[in-house]
């Protein structure tokens, strides 16, 4: 099998947002820190839904990337890669078709949006990639197998059913044989599927839930600080697990892991000790309107065959900062440069009057001085959640 070549641009990748169940505790409750008009470096201010006032009874893996990383060195990212070719492997449809699963039925029935209720849809989710696999299933593998090496946390199963509000990442295994198998797997991917068929179990697909998919901007160095040019073509997927498990990082490509409320995730990244680019920040601010994980994973559910518009966010130059605007946005160009060929885009005037100067807004705004406000007065598309939001 060979996977067709396709959108040379952008690498194809899915990343993994894990949320997990866990104890009520003060750090949990959103503090007046995430109630300002706006942080240093982060937070939500202005439009959009609001922000959880309740304690949060879940929270969200996030690790750290080493500073030696070709990209985003010492950034902070949720669980995820860039895809292999095995995760395109037909055997995958055979070791499924032994656990009486027909993939293909499952992905129309429960991967798939609904015929009729879905408009657009990522062109990295509809592309023929010359496989049976189809690419809601393949870049679900990839989703988890990359948390495993990254994290060595496994979305497993023993048998697949429709999906569940929370799952177990259960897998049985000591910390010893998860770590040998991280070391295999990281050298020879398809060590992924050998690893299921002696374990007896298989990637529990239907617990990742669609959730947004992003690509790396054009002008990514611009605004961000950015020390890569390299560019992603991410499907973002959601999954809520009954419980928090051990994770473990290598030490190499990934320095710490840290599991934290949103509450905690936009507190930190507030004050300048955790370093997050604009997808994460928005999509925290998405997570941070749900207090409750059974919320959050209902929604995640109900909202899974309702579709997924592709975002890449565009840079525009004001006089002390940037407009980092997404689709739905009024200054959202009707053609954006998809290949950064174009003269950056620049307005005459300062922030403040760009946000007075237009109506519909999903943006995110960069100052000068580092502060980054969310801002979104729009109605998302697919029935999603607007990123949260405090006064101004």
């Amino acid at each position: 099998m060979r996977v067709t070549h396709f959108l040379q641009t952008w690498k194809k990748s899915a990343t993994l947002i894990l949320a997990a169940r866990a104890p009520v505790t003060s750090s949990s409750i959103p503090t007046s820190g995430q109630q300002l008009s706006h942080v240093s470096a982060g937070g939500v201010a202005g439009g959009g839904a609001s922000l959880a006032t309740s304690p949060f009874d879940y929270k969200v893996l996030l690790l750290k990337r080493s500073g030696k990383s070709s990209f985003l060195p010492n950034g902070c990212v949720f669980p995820g890669g860039c895809v292999a070719q095995s995760d395109f492997s037909d055997k995958w449809v055979d070791l499924f078709k032994g656990a009486g699963v027909d993939l293909k039925q499952l992905s129309k029935r429960v991967l798939s949006p609904e015929e009729g209720k879905t408009g657009c849809r990522p062109p990295m989710l509809t592309a023929d990639l010359g496989s049976s696999l189809s690419n809601e299933v393949a870049f679900r593998i990839c989703a988890i197998r990359e948390t495993f090496e990254e994290s060595g946390v496994l979305i497993c199963t023993h048998s697949i059913g429709t999906g569940c509000e929370t799952v177990s990442a259960d897998h049985g295994m000591t910390e010893e044989a998860v770590s040998e198998w991280r070391r295999l797997v990281m050298n020879d991917d398809s060590q992924f599927m050998t690893m299921f068929e002696e374990l007896n179990l298989l990637p529990d697909i239907c617990s990742l839930h669609e959730w947004s998919n992003w690509l790396t901007p054009t002008r990514l160095l611009q605004y961000a600080n950015a020390q890569s040019t390299q560019r992603f073509d991410t499907m973002f997927y959601v999954c809520c697990l009954e419980t928090e498990p051990h994770t473990a990082h290598d030490d190499e490509e990934i320095i710490h892991s840290q599991w934290m409320s949103p509450a905690e995730i936009l507190e930190s990244f507030s004050n300048k000790t955790m370093a997050l680019m604009p997808p994460q920040v928005y999509e925290v601010s998405r997570l941070s309107t749900f207090s409750q994980l059974s919320d959050l994973s209902s929604f995640a559910m109900k909202r899974r065959g309702m579709g997924c518009e592709q975002w890449m966010n565009v840079g525009i130059r004001c006089t002390d900062g940037f407009l980092i605007v997404l689709p739905g946005d009024d200054l959202y160009p009707v053609v954006p440069d998809m290949d950064g060929v174009l003269p950056q885009l620049s307005l005459p005037y300062s922030l403040q009057n760009a946000q007075a100067n237009s109506r519909r807004h999903n943006r995110m705004i960069l100052q000068d001085d580092g502060t980054l406000y969310v801002h979104c007065t729009i109605t998302q598309k697919y029935n999603h959640v607007s990123p949260a939001a405090s006064s101004n």
